[in-house]
């Protein structure tokens, strides 16, 4: 299971954009953040929707607002993003089609934002058309 540790102390935004993709996203909760009813969500892909607006599905206990976090995990959209690694999770998560997201940004050591729906893709064969017998 992917990891959310409370940071305390320096909580300012880091401007630095550098090697973005291997630093671990750092985020400050806006709102009070409280964990789903069953534990077993925070093993499955992001919901594509959810009717409670104060629930993180990766979170394992309540966390009060100001909270200074960082996570390997999808974040929850109220999430004010304090690093370049952040941002652009925050940016990617908020306009991609959920259903198509892996269970966590990082793997390998580093963050990879994809859906599976980049590059080429497959390309269009056209059958060939059905030979007409001539009729003499």
């Amino acid at each position: 299971m992917e990891t959310i540790v409370i940071i305390k102390g320096d909580a300012r935004v880091d401007q630095t954009v550098g090697d973005w993709r291997r630093r671990r996203p750092k985020y400050r909760l806006i709102r009070d953040l409280k964990p789903p009813a069953k534990p077993r969500f925070a093993l499955e892909k992001p919901w594509t929707e959810t009717s409670e607006a104060d629930v993180w599905q990766y979170l394992d206990r309540p966390l009060p607002a100001g909270t200074v976090i960082e996570t390997t995990c999808w974040p929850h959209e109220s999430l004010f993003a304090i690093n370049e690694a952040a941002r652009r999770v925050l940016e990617f998560y908020r306009s991609s089609v959920k259903s198509r997201l892996t269970r966590t940004p990082w793997m390998d050591g580093e963050l990879r934002l994809s859906t599976g729906l980049e590059g080429p893709g497959v390309p269009f064969v056209r059958p060939p058309a059905p030979a007409i017998p001539r009729v003499a």
